[in-house]
């Protein structure tokens, strides 16, 4: 690069030349030699300065391109990893979200299966309370009934005449009347009993389902942890072999559900409604020994009654029967015994 003098910086270097040739005798034209050659030495010197201060510049400039270049890359690298770490991110949580959805629908279908299974044991456990009830007072209406005819026949066996005595009918009212509170009372205490068995059991379903979510929202929580570590540290991984198997029901979950189902099934009345009105024998043959076959048509027409009128008593149905030609209170009881 040439060295570029002002006019000003040229005239004041020609004179300085002269005044040494004057001081030292030299010539003009030696003065100018020697001017010349100071002033080429000067451009050269001048020009080597500037190259080499240029060159400088040079791989500084190129240094500074090459870290800018670096950290440009550095930093499309970073952003890459970023979207790749947001994408898995994006995949995980929605994989998680998805798999602890169905885990919540299977669980709630779960209970209400439970729920119904304990619902439909305690529907029958409350129909065999009931029917065995109702058979228990059928029978102590029977047994009033038979007791009545006997002692009837004994005392016209023993030649009392005139029927039986207040006193002896009251008794034999009293006690079917006491045969049927009896009934009535254990009745409602086995009804009692069945619904509290009941309510616990839907209770502990109910406690059972709860926490099994609360446990699934904890466990949630902390993957949704994991996962927003990773993203910040800008990790990729895939969980999604992981959550495959969150939509199952663990076994100990399934099993406290199996053992209220088992303990709803087993229920059994602490006590059955029995008649307590014991029947008063008679001398003459046993009712068991007679022939009803005769009575079968009246049993076909008291099925009947008995379909269409199921609020109907055994006491009404008798009175039905007695009053349609059925006398014999054997024959009534038999009917009654098959219904």
């Amino acid at each position: 690069m040439a060295l570029n003098l002002t006019s000003k910086q040229l005239k004041t270097a020609m004179a300085r030349g002269e005044a040494l040739n004057r001081k030292y005798g030299l010539s003009s034209s030696n003065s100018k030699k020697t001017s010349t050659a100071s002033t080429t030495k000067k451009k050269s010197t001048a020009s080597t300065n500037v190259n080499s201060g240029a060159s400088s510049y040079s791989q500084a400039q190129a240094a500074a391109e090459a870290q800018a270049a670096a950290e440009a890359e550095a930093e499309r690298l970073r952003q890459q990893q970023e979207r790749i770490a947001q994408r898995s991110y994006d995949s995980n949580m929605s994989a998680l979200q998805q798999a602890y959805d169905q885990k919540t629908n299977l669980l709630k279908q779960n209970l209400d299966s439970t729920k119904g299974t304990l619902g439909n044991a305690y529907n029958t456990s409350k129909g065999n309370i009931n029917a065995q009830s109702d058979k228990a007072l059928k029978e102590a209406y029977v047994n009033r009934m038979l007791s009545q005819k006997n002692l009837a026949q004994n005392m016209a066996a023993q030649g009392i005449s005139g029927g039986l005595s207040e006193t002896t009918s009251a008794g034999l009212y009293n006690n079917y009347g006491n045969s049927r509170n009896n009934i009535e009372q254990t009745r409602s205490n086995n009804l009692t009993d069945l619904e509290n068995t009941y309510q616990n059991n839907l209770a502990s379903a109910e406690q059972q389902y709860n926490s099994q979510l609360a446990e699934d929202a904890a466990a949630k929580a902390a993957q949704e942890i994991q996962l927003r570590s990773d993203l910040a540290n800008l990790v990729a991984n895939s969980y999604s072999d992981m959550y495959k198997n969150i939509p199952t029901l663990t076994e100990a979950y399934a099993s406290q559900m199996q053992k209220l189902l088992a303990n709803q099934s087993a229920y059994a009345p602490a006590q059955e409604a029995k008649a307590t009105n014991d029947v008063v024998k008679a001398n003459t043959e046993s009712a068991l020994d007679q022939d009803y076959s005769k009575y079968s048509n009246y049993l076909g027409w008291a099925k009947k009654v008995r379909k269409n009128n199921p609020g109907y008593t055994d006491e009404q149905i008798a009175t039905l029967l007695n009053q349609n030609g059925v006398k014999n209170a054997d024959a009534i009881a038999y009917i009654l015994n098959q219904l």
